[in-house]
């Protein structure tokens, strides 16, 4: 399918949802494309680096467009950030695409799902995307302005990853499910600890297709 600019009306079924996400965000001409070039190198490169599920094998413009909807709790225009557990890039990517101002790292662990990133980054020839190979640990210290997570581990266990990434003030967006709001609270006074505070929780593309609506963006900030 060749899709032209971002135009919804160009796009059939789950695509359509995708196309929208990326008119809300104002992303540029063309996003819609590079992802649908991104989406077909996933569905080629999924045995070979174990990327994505079997069931998000043919459905990967859902998961992108959550993934998008962290746009509505960060507005600047030119920021550092990180994609902490990359796997894929079902995250880092799209938001490297919808935002191509912002300097963008995608950190992930396995050396074929770095080596696939690298490829995703030459096909959509993303030159605000860098990739890092290695646990957090490994690169406390780097002062992101910005760090963003899908939904793995609990709010606290990513926070503690998260944290030594983070500059002072920078702040941690998290995807969560339908119970985010519960598990932020719970997890405050354990924040305050590793000193960070919970921002808020918002429920996130209320506005898109029915399946970029269960997303819930949890939003920590380093002290």
């Amino acid at each position: 399918m060749v899709i032209i600019g971002n135009s919804a009306a160009a796009i059939d079924g789950p695509s359509r949802a995708l196309a929208e996400a990326l008119e809300l965000y104002r992303a540029p001409e063309g996003s819609a494309e590079a992802l649908g070039e991104y989406a077909r190198l996933l569905r080629r490169s999924r045995g070979w680096a174990g990327l994505i599920s079997s069931s998000m094998a043919e459905a990967q413009e859902a998961p992108m467009g959550q993934s998008l909807t962290l746009l509505e709790a960060i507005e600047n225009e030119r920021l550092e950030v990180v994609d902490v557990g990359s796997g894929g890039g079902l995250m880092g990517i799209p938001i490297a695409v919808a935002r191509p101002g912002w300097t963008v790292t995608l950190l992930e662990r396995s050396g074929r799902k770095c080596a696939f990133l690298a490829e995703a980054i030459g096909l959509l020839d993303l030159e605000n995307t860098t990739v890092l190979r290695g646990d957090a640990a490994a690169f406390a210290g780097m002062e992101f302005d910005l760090a963003m997570s899908r939904a793995s581990g609990g709010i606290v266990d990513m926070s503690r990853v998260v944290m030594p990434l983070l500059s002072r003030s920078g702040r941690y967006v998290a995807l969560r499910g339908d119970a985010a709001r519960e598990e932020a609270e719970q997890a405050r006074d354990r924040l305050a600890v590793l000193g960070a505070r919970l921002v808020g929780v918002r429920e996130a593309g209320v506005t898109l297709e029915p399946e970029l609506r269960r997303t819930s963006l949890v939003v920590i900030e380093k002290l």
